[in-house]
């Protein structure tokens, strides 16, 4: 399941199995709904809106075809995953669709239909989940565990599911069936789940998680495992964080349930959804304690923050709000655009917007503009290196390309950067590569591609940091 602007949709396997118009449904429960049942302002029971699905007949098209398993959107754009089996041999697609809310549809592209290699060939295994990260769209293999994925990938694609490579993804025992968004910090939430009539099939390694933070009340009861982890994005490495899980306890009954959606409720924790085993739930897990102490909250559609105890901390001014990071800063958005603050409402520094969002993070440090003029400050909202350039990208292989004398040109929706003279920059801001070049690719694995003079050269990095 995802959410698509204030609506969660939640994807059945078997979209068919629901009367429609066309291939089958899709189901979609207002945001205000879940929050007014929650607050137990209406306690009758929750009623899902039917989406329509056009598939264009994608279920016949794949031999073998097991359903659909993942779900995410992209503005209106829609990217689901699917799995299918022939003889014992897995296979995985991911398909681009684009939703009408106009006639609340959601229409299947089968020309961008793409296959996906499973890294290892396990029953019933395949891409569970997807995540959108800036313009990519991420596949993650729900095994992953050390006994049977040795050397784990993600497949990131292009937004037309053109292009693809694959990201370093860490060892981690049991499943992976979904994930949430990611936030400002490139972090997201993924349940991390063990049926026990899973274990000789994925044939568990140690669980390093489990010695670390210890056996959550599933776990120490049974072979059982039910919790949510948290993992972290940065120049195509996913990692876990350091950082212990979140919990979920047995039924009362002893019996685990196959957790098989999650996202993100605000600050205030998750919304998570089994499939039909034992039976479908939709359920919300609550922000343990100590994993922060202010939360968005939203009134008359403005936003602000609360303590545990509901107390209102922050008025509900700004028109959008995230999540306070580790490090105290929260990034809103106020009738002049993107600002953080800190956790007395202090207005702290204004990022630079990229996707319509505050730049993302990349070695610690993301951009700013003042005065028309770049810098860079730290996960802390401190500056670290002053607004002095005329335009800069973000750090990438510990370097920044950074330009002098450029121009900003319109291009459709985006601005294009013209002119001037290319350079490299280190973490501290001082600048190794002097300008010199008229065109500058990133520096990755040591080496980047520039233009000098119309030539095309790959240039070394410097070690200066």
């Amino acid at each position: 399941m995802d959410w698509y602007e204030n609506k969660l949709i939640l994807l059945p396997q078997y979209p068919d199995r629901f009367p429609s118009k066309y291939n089958g449904c899709l189901f979609s429960i207002s945001k205000s709904a879940i929050e007014n049942y929650l607050k137990k302002i209406d306690d009758k029971p929750l009623i899902p809106v039917k989406i329509e699905l056009d598939s264009r007949g994608i279920e016949d098209q794949i031999d073998g075809f097991q359903g659909y398993e993942a779900i995410v959107f992209n503005n209106n754009n829609v990217y689901l995953s699917v799995e299918a089996e022939i003889s014992g041999q897995m296979f995985a697609y991911i398909i681009k669709g684009e939703i009408d809310s106009n006639s609340n549809k959601i229409n299947l592209q089968p020309k961008s239909l793409k296959e996906i290699h499973p890294p290892v060939n396990l029953e019933n295994m395949a891409f569970e989940t997807l995540l959108i990260v800036n313009d990519r769209v991420i596949a993650i293999y729900e095994a992953n565990g050390k006994n049977v994925n040795l050397h784990p990938t993600a497949v990131s694609f292009d937004l037309e599911l053109q292009e693809f490579d694959l990201l370093t993804f860490p060892n981690i025992e049991y499943r992976i069936t979904d994930v949430t968004r990611i936030d400002n910090n490139n972090c997201f939430w993924g349940i991390n789940y063990l049926y026990e009539g899973d274990a000789d099939l994925l044939n568990p390694a140690i669980d390093k998680m489990s010695v670390k933070y210890g056996k959550g009340l599933s776990h120490s009861e049974n072979k059982a495992v039910e919790r949510i982890v948290k993992f972290n994005i940065n120049n195509n490495r996913i990692v876990v964080e350091n950082e212990a899980p979140v919990q979920i306890k047995l039924s009362v009954d002893g019996n685990s349930r196959n957790w098989e959606g999650v996202v993100k409720y605000d600050s205030l924790g998750f919304l998570v959804i089994t499939d039909k085993f034992p039976r479908t739930i939709l359920a919300y897990i609550p922000h343990p304690l100590g994993v922060n102490d202010l939360f968005v909250f939203e009134s008359l559609g403005k936003y602000g923050f609360k303590n545990k105890l509901d107390v209102e901390i922050i008025a509900p001014k700004f028109n959008f709000a995230q999540d306070f990071s580790k490090h105290g800063i929260a990034a809103v958005v106020e009738d002049s655009g993107w600002v953080y603050i800190n956790k007395k409402g202090e207005k702290i520094i204004r990022p630079h917007v990229v996707d319509n969002g505050p730049d993302y993070f990349s070695f610690g440090l993301a951009r700013f503009e003042l005065k028309n003029k770049f810098g860079f400050f730290d996960e802390k909202g401190d500056v670290v290196i002053k607004s002095k350039f005329d335009y800069a990208r973000p750090f990438a292989d510990r370097k920044a390309a950074v330009c002098k004398d450029c121009q900003f040109k319109e291009n459709g929706e985006h601005l294009e950067i013209i002119n001037g003279k290319w350079g490299f920059i280190n973490l501290k801001g001082k600048l190794i590569i002097p300008y010199i070049y008229d065109e500058v690719g990133d520096f990755e694995n040591g080496y980047a591609d520039v233009k000098e003079n119309g030539k095309s050269v790959i240039i070394k990095r410097i070690e200066q940091d």
